[in-house]
């Protein structure tokens, strides 16, 4: 008999998508860069999935601000690591996994508690 190995998430944290705007820059200490507007397709307590219209390196540190489409309107901020990138040539975007490094941990609640809100239905329950 032939036993295949079940997948194993190794995210410490569940992931969500979303399509909402994120505003970096690029911490390359050669001074300040300048700040870009992009969307984010998924984010989690642990990181996100950015889109950039020009390559990055693997390693490159990015300074992200968000505002969850919550109640309060919920501004985090964040310093993070590219761990992944993927290009899309005929779409010429290039999409990067972004693993927070420096996050206070009350920033990190507030996607916690927005992920939660966002697989709660009108009805308040779980889907």
């Amino acid at each position: 008999m032939i036993f295949k190995k079940k997948y194993s998430e190794k995210r410490a944290f569940e992931r969500e998508n979303c399509y909402c705007l994120v505003r970096y820059k690029t911490l390359d200490g050669k001074g300040d860069s300048a700040t870009i507007v992009t969307s984010l397709r998924n984010i989690s307590g642990g990181g996100l999935l950015l889109k950039f219209k020009e390559p990055h390196l693997l390693g490159v540190r990015v300074e992200i601000k968000i505002n969850l489409p919550m109640p309060d309107d919920s501004l985090i901020s964040a310093v993070a690591e590219i761990v992944r990138l993927k290009a899309y040539a005929k779409a010429k975007e290039h999409w990067a996994g972004v693993r927070f490094i420096d996050i206070k941990e009350e920033d990190r609640k507030k996607i916690i508690d927005f992920i939660e809100f966002r697989k709660t239905n009108k009805n308040g329950i779980k889907s």
